[in-house]
């Protein structure tokens, strides 16, 4: 007989329906490009600094999505992929209708790796990555890990962001299930020097809130000793499923 202790790897353990979000992780990629019109807006912004501020707003739009309580997507096969495209309507800063295209193939079984690739070449911006999905069961949560990183590649400025993922949190077996997201990502221009991190924090024990977070938008000083300083130049704060506030 097989017994699930703590730490285990809940990639293979069969769940019960109920629990299960009716699609795949592969699917679930696009909740982060939900807002694909504040993507775009990133490559037009007209400062390095702008952008930077206009991908927190984009990186950030898309976490509130999902179905409500705790529901884990399926785990996609080897060789599966998805697809789909979004129209972008004309704006101010992009005058003509464009087409955003999305791809995802799970790339590997064991360990579990999904790749993704978004493009949208009229509006100058490129993103792919790899994230390798593990979870570990605990006692009282079970934790959702994404390693791996995104990359969004300004065609027309060429500048490249490193884009970080937080982990997921489920606990309350004994209460209600509630999920949360929580620890600290980055988001890097190493061309600019400017950078983001964001503290996804999990409710403390005692009084507090869910969903919350802080964050600070940064520029990167190297000195001639090679010493990194940050200036603060704005701080965040809110809900990232209600409002966040810059």
């Amino acid at each position: 007989r097989r017994v699930h202790g703590p730490g285990m790897d809940l990639s293979k353990v069969v769940l019960p329906t109920f629990i299960l979000e009716p699609r795949s992780f592969l699917e679930k990629l696009t909740d982060y490009f939900a807002h694909i019109d504040l993507l775009a807006r990133v490559a037009k912004g007209p400062t390095a600094e702008e952008r930077m501020v206009r991908l927190v707003k984009w990186y950030l739009s898309g976490f509130y999505l999902g179905p409500k309580g705790v529901k884990k997507p399926y785990n996609p096969i080897i060789g599966e992929f998805f697809r789909c495209r979004w129209v972008l309507p004309p704006t101010a800063e992009l005058p003509f209708s464009s087409r955003t295209h999305f791809y995802a193939e799970q790339v590997s079984h064991h360990p579990p790796i999904s790749a993704f690739y978004c493009v949208n070449r009229a509006a100058g911006f490129t993103v792919n990555g790899s994230i390798r999905f593990k979870s570990k069961f605990n006692i009282n949560h079970v934790l959702a890990m994404l390693y791996g990183t995104g990359s969004l590649t300004l065609n027309e400025l060429n500048e490249t962001y490193v884009i970080g993922f937080p982990k997921a949190k489920a606990s309350g077996w004994f209460s209600t299930l509630k999920s949360e997201i929580v620890s600290e990502v980055e988001l890097v221009c190493p061309t600019s020097g400017y950078s983001a991190v964001i503290d996804f924090k999990p409710k403390p024990m005692m009084g507090g809130t869910y969903n919350a977070l802080t964050g600070q938008i940064r520029k990167d000083t190297v000195d001639a000793r090679g010493r990194v300083s940050h200036e603060v130049l704005y701080e965040l704060a809110g809900k990232w499923n209600e409002r966040i506030e810059i």
